[in-house]
């Protein structure tokens, strides 16, 4: 599930995995990291321990950083719209790029997430 989970946020935001699961405290990393927590925590009901252990981080990280998506999903749309699409399976999760663009053509013309990331970072 984390694997699949991970390809798909990775996928979506247009960034590598390993800076997602890594340290990096750029935005541009920082928020796909949090919605992974958040996802996990909040939809596959996984405990903060065991979501601490898989980004090696405390557990209290975790609670901060699902604290923090839940705020943001309460201002930002283009948060919001991030969660939906990466747990209602409109965000085809493990699908290959190249197939996932021909059923769901909406994902390459509405959004360059990097884009979006450096949106929600501005309007911080």
């Amino acid at each position: 599930m984390e694997d699949s989970l991970k390809e798909s946020i990775a996928y979506y935001f247009n960034v590598e995995i390993e800076k997602i699961m890594g340290h990096s405290r750029k935005e541009i990393y920082v928020l796909p990291r949090h919605i992974m927590m958040y996802i996990l925590r909040e939809k596959h009901r996984q405990n903060f321990e065991d979501i601490g252990k898989l980004f090696d981080r405390h557990h209290t990280t975790v609670i901060s950083a699902v604290r923090e998506v839940k705020n943001r999903m309460l201002t930002s749309e283009l948060v919001r719209k991030a969660v939906k699409d990466l747990t209602d399976n409109k965000f085809l999760l493990g699908v290959p790029k190249e197939i996932q663009d021909e059923i769901d053509v909406e994902f390459s013309e509405a959004i360059n997430n990097q884009e979006i990331l450096k949106v929600i970072a501005f309007n911080r």
